[in-house]
């Protein structure tokens, strides 16, 4: 018998179960779940959080967190050891440009108003400030 063939025999035996009846308190602990769902899934277009202190504190967690190389979001911006990568974006920035201040103008504020706001979106409320 395949994977998948014994996922849906479980399934069949497991939900195949119209006839049981679910006492009332069953019921609401099913419909809190539902109700619940509605705050789950705002958090989950929270997609980038910060890390819990209580994390970062464990030793073994140490160099868990923070980028080593390059930081694309705006919880390392401006660390002295990213540095480097960060004079790296610029240079590349004014090399996609092509030296041409208008054209990087335009794609700055095509990023700034759209791509920025929608990657913002990404992180959680009230971690990031707007310079970022």
């Amino acid at each position: 018998m395949t994977e998948n063939t014994s996922i849906q025999s479980y399934s069949s035996r497991v939900f195949n179960c119209d006839s049981e009846i679910l006492t009332e308190r069953e019921h609401q602990w099913l419909d809190s779940i539902m109700k619940e769902k509605d705050q789950t899934d705002q958090n989950l277009k929270q997609k980038i959080p910060k890390v819990p202190e209580m994390l970062r504190r464990i030793e073994a967690n140490k160099d868990c967190f923070d980028p080593l190389v390059v930081s694309i979001g705006p919880y390392h911006h401006g660390k002295p050891e990213l540095k480097f990568m960060e004079e790296c974006k610029v240079k590349m920035a004014k090399q996609y440009a092509n030296n041409d201040a208008e054209f990087l103008q335009r794609m700055y504020k095509k990023l700034k108003y759209h791509a920025a706001k929608d990657a913002r979106n990404c992180y959680g409320w009230g971690l990031i400030n707007e310079r970022c």
